[in-house]
Parts: C-alpha cells; sequence; structure tokens
C-alpha cells in the first residue's frame, strides 16, 4: 500500500474501504460512494472477483451461527492468515520497516435532522493512529490502527468513538505465483465513519472483512468474507461469504483456459439465506501490457432458504480492463458484468493529469447488509470523485454519490442514500497537515405510503501530525 497515514476522522474510512473492498489485480479500493481513489490494474482477475463481494463458506444449510460468532470467526481466520504470512520471504527481513504513528485533532459541527429528531451539536475529537509495516523484494505487509475519542457540547469528557484496523500481506514467492492477504475492522455509530451509500441503522455499526488470494501457474484459489453487526434494536446482522477454486490446464504467457467452481453465501440474523454454487469454463488474455479481457461461462444452482425455492440459472461473467490506454484515448475505464442468480457488475473510468484527478464509478452488488433488510440485498451506486493539486501543497477534493438499495425477492421496501463532500487540505510542514471539509448524507427509506427521510451535514476542521 502506498501513502502515508494522515487520517481525520472524517475520512479515515479509507482504511477500512480499502481493506474491505481490496482488488486483488493494482490495489483499487472498491468504494460505497465518497471515498474512491482508483488506480491502475494490470489485469481483469480482481475485477472479476468484485462481485463476490467476499468469498467463502464451509456452512451447511441447517447450520446456525452462534450471535457472537460472526464478527470474531472472521476476525480470528483474518488474524491467523496474516501472522502466518508477514515473513513468507526470509529476505524481507533485512529491509528496513515503517513505524509511523501519529494523531490528528479536530473539532467540528454536526447537524441532524429527521421525522422524530433534529439539533445542532459541537464535537471535539482526538485520534491517535499507528501505521506498522516492512517492504520485502518478494514480500510485503502493513498493519495500520486507529481509535478516535470524542466530547461533545453536552458532555466534555472524552470518550472513545470508533475503531479502526487494517492489514495487507502480500508474497510473491516465485516468479508466476502471488499470495494477497487482507483484512479490516471498523466499528462506530458515526454516519460518516460508515460506507456512504449503506443503509444505516441506529446504534454502533461493527464491520468486519477478509481475503485471500494465492495464485500460481496451475491455477488460482480465492477466498472473501465480510460480516456487519448492528447493535441498534430491530436490527439485522449480515454475513456474506465465498470461495473459488480455478484450474488453469492450458496457458501461456498472456492466454490461458480455465476451469472454476464458486460457491458464494449469505447469512441474515445468523441464519442461511442464500447459496449459489456455480461452474464455469473461461479463457482469459492478456492483449498488451495495459489491455486484459476474460470471459467465462457456465451453470448456476441457487437455494433461496427463506423463501424455499431452487432454480438454474446461466452463469456469465465477461470484463475488459485497460480499455481507454489501449485505445490512446485521454482517460482510461475497465468494466465487469456477471449474471448467475441475479445480474452484478461494476465500471469505473478515471482520468489522471498533472494537477488533476477525475474518477466516476458505477456498481450493482448482490449483499447481506443486515441493519434494516433481513435477507439479501441488491445494492447499486454510483459516484463521482474530482481532485485537483493548488499549488502543490493544497488538495482540493469534491465528491458525491447516489446509492439504492432494495431486497433481491421484491421491491417494496428500499433505501436510498445521496452523500456530497467537499474538503480542502493543506501540508504546513513535512509531518503537519490541515484540512477542513463539508460532509452532507440524506437518506430515503421508502415503504408504504410515507417515505421518511432523514438528512445529516458536518463542518470540521482537522490538524494531522505524523513523524516522518
Amino acid at each position: 500500500m502506498s501513502g502515508g497515514f494522515r487520517v481525520s476522522p472524517h475520512i479515515a474510512k479509507d482504511v477500512y474501504l480499502q481493506a474491505v473492498h481490496p482488488i486483488s489485480s493494482g490495489r483499487f479500493p472498491s468504494i460505497h460512494g465518497l471515498e474512491f481513489p482508483i488506480t491502475e490494474a494490470p489485469s481483469i482477475e480482481g475485477l472479476r472477483v468484485s462481485t463476490v463481494r467476499s468469498l467463502g463458506s464451509g456452512l451447511g444449510e441447517a447450520d446456525e451461527m452462534k450471535p457472537s460468532s460472526v464478527l470474531s470467526w472472521v476476525a480470528w481466520t483474518t488474524t491467523g492468515l496474516f501472522l502466518a504470512s508477514p515473513n513468507l520471504d526470509g529476505r524481507s527481513r533485512a529491509l528496513a520497516g515503517v513505524l509511523a504513528p501519529g494523531v490528528t485533532i479536530g473539532s467540528r459541527v454536526d447537524e441532524r435532522s429527521s421525522s422524530g429528531v433534529s439539533g445542532t451539536q459541537w464535537v471535539a475529537s482526538v485520534a491517535p493512529q499507528l501505521t506498522m509495516g516492512r517492504p520485502g523484494p518478494m514480500a510485503s505487509w502493513e498493519i495500520r490502527g486507529l481509535r478516535s475519542f470524542e466530547s461533545y457540547s453536552s458532555s466534555s469528557t472524552l470518550k472513545p468513538a470508533t475503531d479502526m484496523a487494517s492489514m495487507w500481506v502480500s508474497s510473491e514467492p516465485t516468479m508466476r505465483s502471488k499470495l494477497t492477504l487482507d483484512g479490516a475492522y471498523l466499528g462506530s455509530q458515526d454516519l460518516f465513519y460508515l460506507a456512504p451509500g449503506t443503509p444505516l441503522p441506529s446504534g454502533r455499526t461493527e464491520l468486519t472483512s477478509g481475503s485471500a488470494q494465492a495464485l500460481a501457474s496451475l491455477g488460482e484459489a480465492t477466498y472473501r468474507v465480510r460480516a456487519a453487526n448492528h447493535e441498534g434494536i430491530s436490527r439485522a446482522d449480515g454475513l456474506d461469504q465465498a470461495w473459488s477454486a480455478a484450474a488453469f490446464p492450458v496457458s501461456s504467457e498472456h492466454s490461458r483456459l480455465l476451469a472454476r467452481w464458486t460457491q458464494k453465501d449469505w447469512w441474515l440474523d445468523h441464519r442461511h439465506a442464500l447459496r449459489v454454487g456455480m461452474a464455469t469454463a473461461g479463457y482469459h488474455r492478456d492483449h498488451s501490457p495495459v489491455l486484459s479481457s476474460e470471459l467465462e461461462i457456465g451453470l448456476a444452482d441457487s437455494r433461496d432458504t427463506q423463501h424455499g425455492t431452487q432454480r438454474r440459472d446461466f452463469a456469465i461473467s465477461a470484463g475488459i480492463s485497460g480499455l481507454g490506454r489501449a485505445m490512446g484515448l485521454p482517460f482510461d475505464a475497465r468494466a465487469q458484468i456477471a449474471h448467475d442468480v441475479s445480474t452484478t457488475g461494476s465500471a469505473q473510468l478515471w482520468r489522471s493529469g498533472v494537477n488533476t484527478w477525475l474518477a466516476a464509478r458505477w456498481e450493482r452488488t448482490l449483499d447481506a447488509q443486515g441493519g434494516l433488510f433481513a435477507e439479501p440485498t441488491l445494492h447499486d451506486l454510483f459516484g463521482l470523485e474530482l481532485r485537483d493539486t493548488l499549488g502543490g501543497r493544497t488538495v482540493a477534493t469534491l465528491k458525491g454519490s447516489y446509492a439504492r438499495t432494495r431486497p433481491l425477492v421484491g421491491d417494496d421496501h428500499r433505501v436510498e442514500v445521496r452523500n456530497a463532500s467537499a474538503s480542502l487540505s493543506r501540508q504546513l510542514q513535512p509531518w503537519l497537515t490541515a484540512k477542513a471539509a463539508y460532509l452532507y448524507s440524506r437518506q430515503t427509506e421508502i415503504q408504504g405510503a410515507g417515505p421518511p427521510s432523514s438528512e445529516r451535514s458536518r463542518a470540521e476542521l482537522t490538524l494531522t501530525a505524523e513523524l516522518p
């Protein structure tokens, strides 16, 4: 991972998002709205998997997961994979590590209005943070952590508010093999800490994720999992995960035939809601150093235990990456679409100049978000970002997103979320950065006759100090 750990309380969700939706080829964070820097990816491999959202399952249909086991299982699995992997390449021990402690202090004004509650509140915050890592010629790892403390106009005592942690490990034991591990945890009841575009319940929410990918010349295996635990009354917990295994019977330096098995599972309130198993065959080709494409077709068998149905569908997945640069256009693009039990996909379009960054993104995913929904949901997202560097040390950023969430079966209940933000940051010293930001979010829940809505806005000033 690149970049320092200059994190203010309202943008620190980047740490979570970057690991929660990792892309195995060219690490760009999959986004839910306000924060989505996109970087170049040399292959379509990771893009294809991104609609799976998370990988791996071992529980049967009748198995019930204990309420306390969801997050602990994910956390222990991810932690175990991480602890086993930092020194896959012994030579990395000889390289200097990274240790970057820092702290962010800030003050903000929160305004909130809804059908039942409205008001304004001043908040002061302090957020110590730490980055540790070690680069290596064949293996690298990094850990990030942050805890924020806040005091309010109604109470001057500092209280813990948000916890975040993420880790990343990458190893290339040979020229044609690679192992990547990611993990992240976020616990908060702050609207702007949580992924924008996601329907938000009241109370504290904990989001945990983990992923792993092993790639070799003969095949690959992937595993991902994401869990959401909501402490609010009458709010559902969710977990979605999947695993896949692929063999490459015929392969060359720039192309390969593949046969893949994928299984995806969704749980709501610790009960199995949906399972999809797919067998596909496909072809991947690297047309040039910047352009690659992939196509897979097969059959998908799905079992909806909530509604007692079972069906078979035609399964297809197609994607392309690097199309803009390959055609000599002033922007780059990638796109992917997949169909099994539902149609999902994503598309990104971006342009990077000397001092300017412009990006647009669309995605549709099938999730077990829980919260307001006690069944699997289709989540649509549209996002825009404009970032401009003014005078070298000053960066202006504008972002916006629209998201819609609805059940996979039926459309009588849906939630729409609109987010917007503007920020201006300036590096005062190599170790000191100041930032001013304004954020706005509006959520509308459409169910029955009346669509209740709520709004929240925030104006914030922060100062971040980090040891060089």
